[in-house]
């Protein structure tokens, strides 16, 4: 409940509907190519897509952990550390766009639409999440720290996908 909570404060409601409507979307058209081609081929975008999902409620919960006072103790930190660990996951998805290139599909365009459909929604996961880590690392460290934090980041999210 408290996530919940979190995920629709006032200034994270847009972009966490926006980031659910995409995600059932995307989980729709899934199981609509399952039913239609009767092919599991590619459910693991459900699981990639869920792993994207982890570093913004890791974000929002170490966000909410700095806000309430308790910002620098062994909690935030180890939340932090889980986000930064799980942080490649979010534009990991659009490795996936390999599987379209093994053979020509008579549905390729469906199947690249959704792949890139989940891909687009990792990435956004992903920025956001980055954004909200940025901001507190602003209010802890200050603004060039931040952005020496997201060049760092960004760096190794690259080694962890």
């Amino acid at each position: 409940m408290k996530l919940l909570k979190l995920a629709f404060r006032r200034e994270m409601a847009v972009p966490t509907l926006a980031l659910t409507f995409a995600s059932g979307a995307s989980v729709a058209l899934i199981v609509a190519r399952v039913l239609w081609t009767g092919n599991i081929r590619y459910v693991f975008l459900v699981w990639n897509l869920f792993l994207a999902w982890v570093p913004l409620i890791l974000a929002l919960l170490a966000c909410e952990k700095y806000q309430s006072g308790s910002g620098r103790n062994w909690r935030f930190y180890a939340l932090s550390g889980a986000w930064l660990l799980f942080f490649p996951n979010a534009p990991y998805i659009f490795t996936d766009l390999i599987h379209l290139t093994n053979r020509y599909f008579a549905h390729f365009w469906v199947d690249m639409v959704l792949i890139l459909l989940c891909a687009l929604t990792g990435l956004v996961l992903g920025f956001v999440s980055l954004f909200l880590m940025q901001a507190v690392v602003t209010r802890m460290l200050g603004r060039l720290a931040s952005w020496i934090f997201i060049a760092a980041v960004t760096g190794l999210s690259g080694f962890g996908i």
